[in-house]
C-alpha cells in the first residue's frame, strides 16, 4: 500500500506496540511451591533428630524455591507461609496413598524485578475475553488451594483507625 506524500502511518511499522503487565496487588502475586518430605520426619516429635532434619529440609527447599523464582525474574515481597503435612494427591480415589512421603505447601507473594510487556493486540484481546467471561482482572487471585475464608492478616489502616476512634473516643 502506497501512502500519499505528507500522510503518516498511525501504527508504527516494523515493531509492535507494547503494554506493560502490572500485578493487580501492589505486593505482587501469590505463588506457591511444594516440599516433599519423608513420613517419619513429618510425624517426629519436637526436639528429636528427625524433627531437626525436617526443619532443615523445609528451610533448604524454601531457599531453593526463592532462588529459582529470582532466577526467573521474580523478587519475594512477603514472608513465606508453610502449611502441612498433607497426604500426596492421587490420580483417583482407587490409588493407594504413598506412605513414604508427605507434602508441605509454601505460599508467598512475588513481584517482577523488571516489567513484563505484552503486545497491544494481545492486551486488547485479553481484555475482551475477560469482559466476555465476567472476570475481574483487577482482582488479586489467591492460589487454587487457598480456602474461601482465608485471612492474610492484612488490615486497612484507615478502617482500623476509624474503628479504634469509635471504640476509644477522644475526650
Amino acid at each position: 500500500m502506497v501512502l500519499p506524500s505528507g500522510v503518516r502511518r498511525l501504527i508504527p511499522s516494523g515493531r509492535a506496540m507494547k503494554v506493560p503487565l502490572l500485578d493487580p496487588h501492589p505486593m505482587g502475586q501469590w505463588l506457591q511451591g511444594l516440599i516433599r518430605v519423608p513420613t517419619p520426619w513429618s510425624e517426629a516429635p519436637q526436639h528429636t533428630n528427625d524433627f531437626y532434619k525436617l526443619q532443615e529440609k523445609i528451610l533448604e527447599d524454601v531457599k531453593k524455591w526463592v532462588a529459582y523464582r529470582e532466577s526467573r525474574g521474580w523478587r519475594i515481597t512477603t514472608k513465606p507461609e508453610i502449611s502441612g503435612p498433607y497426604l500426596p494427591e492421587t490420580e483417583s480415589p482407587k490409588d493407594e496413598d504413598n506412605p513414604d512421603e508427605r507434602w508441605y505447601w509454601v505460599i508467598a507473594r512475588f513481584s517482577r524485578i523488571t516489567p513484563a510487556y505484552i503486545s497491544l493486540e494481545d492486551h486488547s484481546y485479553l481484555m475482551e475475553q475477560a469482559k466476555r467471561f465476567k472476570i475481574d482482572i483487577e482482582k488479586d487471585t489467591p492460589p487454587w488451594n487457598t480456602p474461601e475464608d482465608y485471612d492474610s492478616g492484612w488490615v486497612d489502616p484507615l478502617e482500623f483507625r476509624e474503628e479504634w476512634y469509635k471504640k476509644y473516643p477522644k475526650d
